[in-house]
């Protein structure tokens, strides 16, 4: 994608993700791609700091699940509309980015991504004791109606996910190319030399962690009204973590275009197997595929593509 030509594709794509649910009408269809969008804007999110930093966070779970808790208390509570309810959502769980970050970034490699195992249950751990927040016996949403011109709720969710997953790539874009994804990418290869360097090592993953974690909350946000329903081990489920982990490492990390491919691939094969198979069998599919690729290609399909238009170019 040219730099000049970005704006155009994001409208574009906005525009389509908007209108599409007013003139076609199939209710599998919105409900199955709207967990195919979760997933590709979760992957893109993880590869802020996992991709391009180089640290491994399997704290997803605990940053959506942060999202969907506060935005389903605030809709319930509050009665605030949806508009206002998950962007709150979003900015609770940057709040957490702030949190786990003081206090995990100074680690690395596998004690970081122990710690965020840790963050993701100490988490879960005061949901469960919040009556609030519905404890162990979970909250159900009251679901506001969906504003014309849109027919049903699920129809709303699928263009305003659309939008936040369109606008999180472009994010990811941005970053990748410019001075803060080269610092993350400096650090990620060798963080010591590029302290040397003067790159603010800190700073840049404290950045990379929150936004990662606003816009996993933004996504996490929807869920309360995409179910009706939810609890605590079924929100705080470290499949997600897993999940979105697999997807990134199948399209390849470090690239805006890897965490797209991986999880519109990878989503779509789960969600095709949850109706012809059983959705058991969705994580035996994703263990399948990281087994795969982490032997015969590391560097997932981007990686497979970039070395195939190299050698056809020699």
């Amino acid at each position: 994608m040219k730099r000049s030509r970005a704006p155009l594709y994001l409208v574009i794509l906005l525009s389509v993700g908007v209108a599409l649910p007013i003139f076609f009408k199939q209710p599998y269809f919105y409900f199955a791609s709207y967990i195919v969008l979760e997933y590709i804007a979760l992957s893109v999110a993880w590869n802020l700091l996992g991709g391009y930093g180089g640290y491994l966070n399997f704290g997803t779970s605990a940053f959506f699940g942060v999202g969907a808790y506060a935005s389903a208390y605030i809709f319930n509570s509050l009665r605030l509309p949806v508009i206002l309810a998950i962007p709150a959502g979003g900015a609770m769980a940057a709040l957490l980015g702030v949190l786990i970050g003081y206090s995990t970034l100074r680690l690395r490699g596998v004690y970081f991504a122990i710690a965020t195992l840790a963050a993701t249950t100490l988490v879960q751990s005061i949901v469960l004791n919040t009556p609030a927040l519905g404890s162990a016996v979970g909250l159900y949403i009251r679901l506001p109606p969906p504003p014309p011109p849109y027919g049903n709720l699920i129809e709303l969710l699928f263009a305003t996910l659309f939008g936040v997953t369109v606008v999180s790539i472009a994010l990811s874009y941005w970053v990748e190319n410019s001075w803060i994804g080269r610092g993350l990418m400096a650090l990620r290869d060798d963080e010591e030399a590029a302290e040397t360097m003067g790159v603010p090592t800190f700073r840049l993953k404290m950045f990379a962690n929150v936004l990662s974690g606003f816009l996993m909350g933004l996504v996490g946000a929807f869920y309360p009204l995409y179910i009706a329903y939810m609890e605590p081990y079924s929100t705080f489920d470290l499949g997600i973590s897993f999940n979105v982990f697999v997807m990134t490492l199948i399209g390849g990390t470090g690239t805006w275009q890897g965490p797209v491919i991986g999880g519109l691939i990878l989503g779509t094969i789960q969600q095709a197997a949850s109706v012809t198979i059983t959705s058991q069998y969705n994580l035996a599919v994703v263990a399948a595929a990281m087994l795969l690729f982490a032997v015969l290609a590391p560097g997932g399909l981007k990686g497979i593509f970039s070395k195939f238009i190299t050698s056809r170019a020699e």
